[in-house]
């Protein structure tokens, strides 16, 4: 855990370590591979201009992973509404995005509203088909923090107890009796189509190689 809030801490405030005690080697080499991102995206001809929604997109990935860590300490606090609100950021879509934004010249600023729903939606999409591809592999390693434990949780198919005591093959077998596939998949091209509604809205990024 201290580990993970230096890291953390070194990419929301990389000019401040005087609260990091140990320095050791892989937190050095973090600083290192942090401060040569910075110098690498200071060069791209708009970094200025989407630095500071850059800076709150790359909060709230950190936000996603804290919050990550606190359900799987305290899974009786999990609900969907909030995995599925919070925990799609830890994907990055917003940061990949907001550097190919950073460095596009022709990109007109006044179509980022409607991109960034955009951006959104494929976060949500991308997160949807991580979390059905490793749920299993997941539980197993003792980690519960996905939209498929959530909904599982929330619709009162197991319970936190479940998640402690039961054996995990018998874990995965309740919930893949479940709707939850269903669920999600029907989410998933929820969002897909949210996108296409936005194809003929933005002209400066091509969204057929988006799509």
């Amino acid at each position: 855990e201290e580990l993970m809030e230096d890291m953390l801490n070194i990419v929301t405030n990389p000019s401040n370590l005087n609260h990091i005690k140990n320095i050791d080697e892989k937190l050095s080499f973090f600083i290192e591979l942090w401060d040569q991102f910075q110098k690498d995206i200071y060069k791209y001809p708009r970094y200025k201009e989407f630095m500071d929604i850059f800076s709150y997109d790359l909060s709230q990935m950190v936000n996603s992973v804290r919050f990550c860590f606190l359900m799987n300490k305290k899974p009786e606090y999990m609900n969907l509404q909030e995995i599925e609100m919070y925990e799609s950021y830890n994907m990055i879509v917003f940061l990949l995005n907001g550097i190919d934004l950073m460095a596009s010249p022709d990109f007109d600023s006044n179509e980022l509203p409607h991109l960034r729903t955009v951006f959104w939606n494929a976060q949500q999409m991308a997160r949807i088909g991580n979390w059905l591809s490793t749920w299993k592999r997941e539980i197993k390693e003792d980690d519960y923090c996905s939209g498929v434990v959530g909904y599982a949780l929330s619709e009162q198919i197991i319970t936190v107890d479940d998640l402690k005591n039961m054996d995990d093959n018998k874990l995965i077998q309740k919930i893949e009796s479940s709707n939850v596939v269903n669920y999600f998949t029907k989410t998933w091209n929820k969002r897909y189509q949210a996108i296409k509604k936005y194809k003929n809205s933005i002209e400066s990024v091509d969204m057929d190689k988006y799509l």
